[in-house]
């Protein structure tokens, strides 16, 4: 409620002075004076003021509140957008990484309608350029050349220019070496195999029945038995669906292989080959066999010295008469030919006799007659 006051002024005497308004209303809780925004222009009210904050009328919406909303909302528009990856920046040393960079540039201008025009995309794809690709542009856009480039604002043209001087000397012969070396391996997934398979023969002008031939060489034993129980796949398309379908089953089948064996383990053996190895073993009892005995044969065996009768022997196996005559007269041993004995305690002879088993094979000389000189000489 307002108050006013008529006073008369020398100047203006209808001149009326308003009065500040009386505050009349209580003063709100302590649980409102804390410190909060209410909105924009309020202002703050710390906890334990007595001083009441002044209400301000609500201002109506406006097109600037839709303008900032629609600002706000663009940002977070570009904030999702730029979590995708940018591309990989282009050397150009390297022939094979020119189809990846140009699939992520292509793949970048699709998330944003900024790129609608042709030189946007050509600028954008420039600053991922470095070393020699980069040098190679770089008198275009500097404006060194007598006219602009022709693939400065064409996006067609500077992929050309950019797989005419970076790209594979030749890309289709390269795919088809790559093609008829491709293998799957045994424990490989059949997808990795059909996707590498698909992205190499799309660069090759193979017609549906070399890519169907080439597609069989490639598996496994594994797939090939199994296809080999089936009709004949007339199609490219159906020989990769029967490949899915025979490899997602092999697999399935290892796991329920593996659970198999969690549920199921093997029991252990109890034969006397799993004992503590901490026992110690027991001694073998030997035996009394007089055969095992026999066999047994020390290593310190004393071997029968051998006598050199080769020439000496008639046909009868006997002494012939020049050799008997020869020892008799130098007075040698009839039986071994040596000297200092005589035949009765030739040692040759005596280790004969005592030898187990006899291994010469040469047959013991028959023992001379003693002639009437040697009874003499004795």
């Amino acid at each position: 409620m307002e108050t006013r006051s008529k006073t008369k002024s020398t100047s203006d005497p209808s001149f009326e002075i308003r009065t500040a308004p009386s505050v009349s209303e209580e003063s709100p809780p302590p649980e409102l004076r804390a410190k909060r925004f209410a909105g924009f222009g309020e202002p703050i009210v710390e906890e334990g003021s007595s001083r009441a904050p002044e209400r301000q009328p609500e201002s109506p919406k406006t097109p600037t509140h839709d303008l900032i909303s629609a600002l706000r909302n663009m940002g977070k528009m570009k904030s999702d957008s730029g979590k995708l990856r940018e591309p990989e920046p282009f050397t150009g040393r390297d022939p094979k990484k020119l189809k990846a960079f140009l699939f992520q540039c292509q793949l970048y201008f699709r998330s944003s309608s900024d790129f609608d025009h042709n030189a946007k995309r050509v600028t954008f794809a420039l600053s991922y350029l470095r070393d020699v690709a980069q040098e190679w542009f770089e008198p275009g856009i500097s404006g060194l050349t007598d006219e602009p480039p022709e693939w400065l604002d064409d996006w067609e043209a500077f992929k050309s220019e950019l797989q005419d001087n970076f790209g594979p000397y030749d890309e289709v012969g390269d795919a088809e070496h790559e093609l008829n070396n491709l293998r799957m391996r045994d424990n490989q997934r059949a997808s990795d195999y059909l996707v590498r398979f698909s992205s190499l023969a799309v660069r090759c002008p193979w017609g549906d029945a070399p890519l169907r031939y080439r597609m069989y060489e490639g598996l496994p034993s594994r797939i090939k038995d199994e296809l080999s129980k089936m009709d004949k796949p007339r199609t490219l398309s159906d020989l990769r669906a029967r490949i899915q379908n025979i490899d997602a089953r092999y697999w399935e089948r290892n796991q329920e292989r593996s659970r198999e064996q969690r549920q199921n383990p093997p029991k252990q053996s109890t034969s006397s080959s799993t004992t503590n190895p901490t026992t110690t073993p027991k001694t073998p009892i030997r035996s009394d066999n007089r055969s095992e005995q026999k066999s047994f044969k020390p290593k310190d065996k004393p071997t029968t010295p051998r006598v050199d009768l080769s020439g000496k022997l008639d046909s009868k196996g006997k002494l012939t008469q020049q050799e008997r005559q020869r020892r008799m007269d130098n007075n040698l041993c009839l039986f071994c030919g040596g000297s200092g004995h005589r035949t009765d305690n030739c040692p040759v002879k005596a280790a004969r006799g005592r030898a187990a088993t006899t291994t010469s094979s040469v047959p013991l000389p028959a023992k001379p007659k003693e002639s009437g000189t040697e009874k003499k000489k004795d």
